[in-house]
């Protein structure tokens, strides 16, 4: 049985430039956590081709565009790291998105819009975005009263094989237990391409429903986008 579209929920997974900043070819990762040049070629275009397009930056932002169709039901939750400049966990990862850096800035034109209402932070600082009460919390209040059978959920960002899937099986596992789960593959990353390609397998194989372009899964988060938005 179909049911109605009521709400949608668009999860950025570590969409900060210590993760997924624009690199020059051949230049060298700014930290341990960053996905590398060849992936945010793919995230967010290829400057040595004179590349003028962003498509991960210009894909979230038709979730806050009210000429886009659809875009006034969604709400936007940022998985962002946020550190002390003394973080304990530097020493295993080294230093990243502290605290009112440039690397901890939201990617592109996208830092702004943590002033807009339907835009929500989880500031997890883990692994797992579960690990605090807050995404609990989160989800309670974005749902409110719709079943979570009338929700879609979907999820871009990086990485692939860790903190995105992490946040599937959260969405999966853990109450409101949502049943329609998109992840948009162009749109997701990890510095190995065959560790991101894995995880994707392992995500069809778990019934989340994969999408290989954008435009599709801008649709099954009930957008209608009148031009695409491509990836690279």
């Amino acid at each position: 049985m179909a049911h109605k579209l009521e709400k949608s929920i668009l999860f950025l997974v570590c969409p900060q430039e210590d993760f997924v900043g624009r690199l020059e070819y051949g230049a060298r990762r700014p930290n341990r956590l960053h996905v590398g040049y060849e992936a945010t070629r793919r995230l967010r275009g290829d400057p040595r081709r004179g590349d003028r397009r962003d498509p991960f930056v210009e894909a979230a932002l038709q979730f806050y565009n009210p000429a886009v169709p659809g875009s006034d039901r969604c709400s936007v939750i940022v998985d962002e790291d946020w550190h002390e400049p003394n973080c304990a966990e530097f020493p295993i990862f080294g230093p990243h998105c502290i605290k009112g850096s440039p690397g901890a800035q939201l990617a592109g034109e996208l830092e702004p819009l943590r002033a807009d209402p339907r835009t929500h932070v989880i500031r997890a600082n883990s692994l797992n975005v579960a690990e605090g009460t807050r995404y609990d919390d989160l989800l309670s209040s974005i749902c409110g009263s719709v079943p979570p059978e009338r929700i879609r959920v979907g999820v871009m960002g990086v990485w692939t094989n860790v903190k995105v899937e992490y946040l599937l099986l959260n969405l999966r596992t853990r109450a409101p237990f949502f049943p329609r789960i998109g992840v948009c593959e162009p749109l997701c990353a990890s510095p190995k391409r065959s560790d991101h390609d894995a995880a994707i397998e392992k995500f069809e194989m778990l019934g989340y429903e994969v999408h290989y372009d954008v435009e599709s899964f801008c649709s099954f988060m009930g957008l209608t986008v009148g031009e695409p938005v491509t990836s690279c």
